[in-house]
């Protein structure tokens, strides 16, 4: 797994998983709280499963960053970067095999997850370097377009197929 996946990001790598698989359940158990709407999922979308991978990397990018404080934009822009990817081939590998199978299957989509946070992962190692010398503006107004559009999908999602709720649900 190093030869794909620094060492050390691998307990980050194991904390998003955790904080992923935790914040699934996250809007249920806060009593439907409208805060925890915007971080965590609130229906069966696969837009609103993407939080599940977006959330936790920002998270743990922060954490990285107070602790080893290494050089800003590399890491942001890169995660940043990363999760993008890992939320591109959840969404892309979800309606591909359920395109092949005409159904969703439970431990497929959960094999998903996780493979599109090891994606994410492995995608910001590779390109940590070229955000080395990237202005940090840009970097978060990246982040922050990113979290506005979750939130605001989330509050007003759109009538497009990733915003709805799979048909055999």
């Amino acid at each position: 797994m190093r030869k794909y996946i620094s060492k050390k990001d691998i307990p980050y790598l194991i904390v998003t998983l955790v904080l992923g698989t935790l914040s699934h359940f996250l809007y249920e158990y806060s009593g439907e709280n409208p805060f925890t709407a915007l971080i965590s999922p609130v229906n069966e979308s696969v837009w609103e499963h993407l939080k599940l991978v977006f959330f936790p990397i920002f998270l743990v990018t922060a954490m990285e960053y107070s602790i080893h404080r290494p050089n800003k934009s590399a890491l942001w822009g890169s995660r940043l970067a990363g999760a993008w990817a890992g939320m591109a081939v959840i969404v892309l590998l979800f309606y591909g095999y359920t395109a092949v199978l005409g159904r969703e299957v439970l431990v497929i989509d959960i094999l998903l997850f996780v493979i599109g946070v090891f994606v994410a992962f492995f995608v910001s190692e590779r390109l940590r370097h070229c955000f080395r010398k990237v202005d940090a503006v840009y970097i978060f107004l990246g982040w922050l377009g990113s979290i506005l559009l979750f939130f605001i999908f989330t509050a007003f999602p759109p009538e497009v197929f990733l915003f709805t709720l799979p048909e055999n649900k």
